[in-house]
């Protein structure tokens, strides 16, 4: 149950990511199979380098399952057809037991009849982990690549439009932003005459007109 909630949790993560393209969510869904493609692969080399030790390993296995969880073992029983471990008379499930068989040998006889099947289906499950891993990480290494390409067209758009005059800003009348008084920049505004309303003493919005034959502007 908590193996295929985790399962799950992790497809989850790394659909959503490769829908929304969120690196972040992309390099845990790649940790998160990277690590059991590492842990797979440790217990298929531990178990390789003690093959030799299964009988004791399936013995242990087998009493920890009879005062634990003898329901387990009873189920193997009735898959398999067995009875006990090395007999029926080695720690069986039952007292009345009608295979004579043990389940230590029927599991051996059901792992070399399938044996090229499960190496097929191990094999074929790494490599399928496998394949997803580096597919995660060259989209993640895409999606980089795009952001940063991203970044530079965006900085250098933002110094285009800073340095988008040809005059010097220091020359008098230029505005580097087209103000209403920057007579040489690339857009300019025209300015703008407003009279002040009838009535209104206010002169804020408009120049002031000097007097007729005054060089001074009135008050």
């Amino acid at each position: 149950m908590i193996f295929g909630c985790i399962i799950l949790f992790t497809s989850f993560i790394g659909c959503f990511g490769a829908h929304v393209e969120h690196v972040g969510f992309l390099k845990v869904y790649s940790s998160i199979t990277a690590s059991f493609l590492v842990a797979q692969l440790t217990i298929l080399g531990f178990a390789y380098a003690h093959r030799r030790q299964f009988d004791q390993y399936g013995s242990a296995g087998w009493d920890f399952f009879h005062e634990n969880d003898p329901r387990f073992l009873l189920q193997i029983e009735e898959t398999l057809q067995c009875c006990g471990y090395n007999s029926s008379s080695d720690r069986p499930l039952s007292g009345a037991c009608y295979a004579v068989t043990g389940c230590k040998d029927a599991f051996i006889n059901v792992a070399q009849q399938w044996h090229q099947w499960i190496v097929i289906g191990v094999i074929m499950i790494l490599g399928l982990q496998l394949v997803v891993l580096l597919t995660v990480l060259i989209l993640t290494i895409i999606i980089e690549r795009e952001a940063r390409e991203d970044e530079v067209n965006m900085s250098l758009l933002s110094s285009s439009n800073h340095n988008h005059t040809w005059l010097s800003p220091e020359r008098p009348g230029f505005s580097p932003h087209g103000s209403s008084n920057s007579y040489f920049s690339r857009h300019p505004q025209p300015t703008v005459w407003s009279r002040p309303s009838y009535g209104s003493s206010s002169t804020s919005s408009s120049p002031r007109v000097p007097r007729y034959g005054s060089t001074q502007f009135s008050k």
